[in-house]
C-alpha cells in the first residue's frame, strides 16, 4: 500500500509524536499494571524495562511510518533478555492468542489444558 496509505500512516504517526510524552506514560502505566518492576529484586530488570519502554514506543511509531514493506529493526533495548533467564525475547516460546486459550478452556497465565 503506497500513496494514500503511506500518507495516512505518516499523518497518524505525526499526531502520535505530538503526544509522545503522554503515549510513553500510558504505555508505562499499562506495563506496570501487570508487571510492577518495583516487585522484582533484580535492578538490571528494572533498568532494562525503563530502557525498553521508550524504545518500544519509538519502534512502533517507526513501524507505522515505514509500513509493512520497510519494518525497522527491533531495537536492542526492546528485545532484551527474558526475565532472569538469560534468553532473548525471540528465544521465549510464543503464547497462543487469548481467544485460542479460551477455546481450549485455559485461563490466562496457565499452561494446562
Amino acid at each position: 500500500m503506497g500513496g494514500a496509505g503511506q500518507e495516512s500512516r505518516g499523518s497518524l504517526a505525526a499526531r502520535l509524536r505530538e503526544r509522545l510524552r503522554e503515549l510513553r506514560s500510558a504505555v508505562a502505566t499499562r506495563v506496570r499494571a501487570f508487571d510492577d518492576p518495583a516487585r522484582v529484586p533484580d535492578p538490571a530488570y528494572r533498568e532494562g524495562l525503563e530502557a525498553a519502554l521508550p524504545a518500544a514506543v519509538e519502534h512502533s511509531l517507526a513501524s507505522l511510518e515505514g509500513g509493512e514493506r520497510r519494518p525497522p529493526e527491533v531495537p536492542a533495548e526492546a528485545s532484551g533478555s527474558g526475565r532472569g533467564t538469560g534468553q532473548g525475547i525471540a528465544d521465549l516460546p510464543p503464547r497462543p492468542p487469548a481467544d485460542d486459550r479460551a477455546a481450549r478452556g485455559q485461563k490466562h497465565g496457565t499452561g494446562g489444558p
